[in-house]
């Protein structure tokens, strides 16, 4: 990192070079393109998550996993995870595919499942529960069972059903999901 000059967060999706404004202000007049300095300097989410994580892969709460979701940059989930990131890495007390399949976010299932993310049932409730019908079809191509439940015996058909998730609905039951009434 330069001298005097630290990476701050921007926005979810970019990233920029900032110090104080007397440092800034020199590298801009120093720098041999006029209006070109460390104010201009953008980078991608992932190139930002990079920067920060430094050599500290482990990401053992996987923070950098779920932002990079959230600001759907695909990449930068694949390059956290050659880098060494846990597929399996909690942030909160959910995994980062309980995170991804509960945003929709397909590309990062697909990542995460590559790198042999653990399919836990999180996942499949957090995506009916979301009505991520696309998220839903993945996990069960994947293996998951269609009558998966959570502690207190609700189904991914029931969840889906409860939040109005009729396309999830109908997805499940065509992939033989059973429905019980009480």
């Amino acid at each position: 990192m330069l001298p005097g000059l630290v990476w701050a967060k921007q926005s979810e999706a970019q990233a920029t070079v900032s110090g104080t404004d007397a440092e800034l202000a020199e590298a801009e007049m120093t720098h041999p393109n006029p209006g070109w300095g460390p104010r201009s300097i953008v980078l991608p989410m992932g190139v930002f998550l990079l920067f920060l994580s430094g050599s500290a892969w482990a990401d053992a709460d996987g923070e950098s996993l779920v932002e990079a979701m959230r600001a759907d940059d695909p990449a930068a989930v694949s390059m956290l995870l050659a880098a060494g990131a846990s597929p399996d890495a909690r942030y909160g007390k959910d995994s980062a595919m309980t995170w991804a399949a509960s945003l929709g976010k397909i590309e990062s299932m697909d990542a995460l499942h590559g790198y042999g993310a653990r399919l836990d049932e999180d996942a499949a409730l957090a995506a009916a529960s979301s009505g991520e019908l696309q998220a839903v079809k993945r996990l069960l191509g994947w293996g998951v069972d269609p009558d998966t439940a959570d502690p207190y015996g609700m189904t991914l058909v029931s969840i889906a059903a409860l939040h109005g998730h009729a396309p999830v609905v109908e997805h499940l039951l065509r992939a033989g999901a059973q429905v019980s009434v009480p």
